[in-house]
């Protein structure tokens, strides 16, 4: 009896073949960058799931986490924990919505009032060429 390949087996191939020289799922390939913008349809902005990750580039390499939303921060308190930061701003301002975020972004600010509550160490925040800085405070992500 002679044997005959399934037609429906071909494409299957095909696309397996294509697949493995375009390096289809090579979290390598899918995660390498050079700025932050490369990372907001990356594998690992995938990885992280619906949660709308927060995108970096470190290295060379995409990374992203669900930080989660922050509130009821004071100077002494950051609910966000060690490396991220609520961006809660020392003065909120009038009729803006009050969405706020743990990041390990750097916080872009107009004045030093834009800059989060908590205060990370001795200190006050300012605002300088658009950033919220603070002495001996470095975001993780830039």
């Amino acid at each position: 009896m002679k044997s005959r390949r399934s037609n429906r087996a071909t494409p299957m191939i095909v696309l397996l073949l294509a697949c493995i020289t375009a390096h289809c799922g090579s979290s390598a390939e899918d995660d390498s960058c050079q700025t932050a913008s490369d990372c907001i349809n990356s594998a690992a902005a995938q990885r992280a799931g619906r949660c709308a990750p927060e995108v970096a580039c470190v290295a060379g390499a995409c990374h992203a986490e669900c930080l989660g939303t922050c509130e009821r921060t004071s100077e002494t308190y950051n609910p966000c924990g060690v490396d991220a930061i609520c961006n809660q701003p020392a003065q909120s301002k009038p009729g803006a919505i009050q969405n706020f975020v743990c990041t390990k972004r750097r916080i872009a600010c107009t004045v030093a009032s834009d800059c989060p509550i908590y205060l990370p160490g001795e200190g006050q925040w300012s605002c300088e060429a658009g950033i919220c800085t603070f002495p001996g405070y470095t975001s993780l992500y830039d």
